[in-house]
């Protein structure tokens, strides 16, 4: 006798019947959960059509198709949120022009630390620049003596080291022009920066002076906040290993040879914007239009945003330009007495008081 069980052959037809009964069930289950899928589908496909027809299409960011026009308007936003929707404390006159440099600090090579590391400073390299550097401002050289010097703060949020290297980066122009270099700015306050540039620019305490700025290798932004934008000559771009290229900002203005004045469309086809800041007293400057501001700089551009809200006669105009310094390591050592006939046991004679 089998150990194992064995249903009885006339009970066989009966588990057929009622496995077929369960399968039906089933079926009628699903059949609500089938509808509603269908249903979703039809939607989607009408929903694509009508996209389709009616001219609508998938696109990507304006950031990714166009980012010189994107990266543009974000620089004008700041400059109608910096300059113009602050009042002229000062009467400025027509043709009033100042520039603002933006350059990266010194070369980092070999940087110079100290022994626990809390500090550091430029390389070899970046010394010799910075005393280049401050060969190019002055009368008689490429470019007039400054008026004001800013620096990138040594403490920085993200770092417990001090890192000296864009006051080292100007240290021998303020030596040789008796100017202090402001060091009250850090990474993520491009904004402040740019508003206390802009104050003096506003009372005409700038007109006909220059600003120079060393920051970190992030140009773009900091000119961003200066108003100046691809369409106006500053790119969105700054190669890391870039340190001879400096953005130069000039600031005009109501310009007589404007033309049409603001009314001018500098990019064709986008409108004015970009490069003119209204600075009329009716400009409004209530909290909420500069949460407005700050919110449209956040979700980005949209075509009500190409446009000036306000157009009128009294204008600022800004002017980038990419102009590198030309340091030729070589050439400035000779020039110091480094390199003499003969040769000489020690260079880096910039190092010494007069050695400029």
């Amino acid at each position: 006798m089998s150990l194992y069980y064995q249903p009885h052959p006339e009970t066989q037809p009966l588990n057929s019947h009622r496995e077929k009964a369960r399968k039906r069930v089933k079926m009628k289950r699903m059949l609500p959960a089938v509808g509603i899928a269908a249903v979703a589908m039809m939607v989607i496909g009408a929903t694509i059509v009508v996209f389709v027809s009616s001219g609508h299409t998938f696109r990507k960011p304006l950031s990714e198709t166009d980012p010189d026009l994107y990266y543009s308007h974000l620089a004008n936003e700041a400059l109608m949120e910096n300059l113009a929707s602050r009042k002229t404390k000062k009467p400025v006159r027509p043709g009033c022009e100042a520039t603002v440099i933006l350059m990266r600090h010194c070369e980092r090579y070999f940087a110079r630390t100290d022994k626990e590391n809390k500090y550091m400073y430029c390389g070899y390299l970046g010394l010799e620049r910075a005393n280049y550097l401050a060969t190019l401002f002055g009368d008689g050289s490429r470019w007039p003596a400054p008026s004001r010097l800013y620096a990138l703060d040594p403490i920085r949020p993200d770092s417990d080291t001090m890192k000296f290297w864009q006051a080292d980066t100007l240290e021998p122009t303020a030596e040789r022009f008796r100017l202090m270099v402001k060091t009250g700015f850090t990474v993520g306050d491009e904004c402040r920066l740019a508003k206390a540039v802009f104050d003096d620019l506003r009372k005409g305490n700038l007109c006909g002076k220059l600003v120079v700025i060393s920051w970190s290798h992030d140009i773009p932004a900091l000119a961003q906040e200066f108003g100046c934008g691809p369409y106006n000559g500053c790119p969105y771009r700054f190669a890391e290993s870039e340190y001879d290229a400096t953005y130069q900002i000039k600031f005009v203005y109501n310009s007589p040879e404007a033309g049409a004045k603001n009314e001018k469309r500098l990019f064709g086809d986008h409108g004015d914007v970009g490069g003119y800041a209204d600075n009329g007293d009716d400009m409004a400057t209530n909290d909420d239009d500069d949460d407005d501001i700050a919110q449209r700089r956040r979700l980005g551009p949209t075509k009500s945003f190409f446009h000036h809200r306000n157009t009128k006669v009294e204008a600022w105009e800004v002017h980038g330009a990419v102009v590198n310094m030309n340091f030729d390591p070589l050439s400035f050592s000779a020039s110091v007495g480094d390199y003499p006939k003969g040769g000489k046991a020690v260079g880096g004679s910039w190092r010494l008081d007069d050695g400029l």
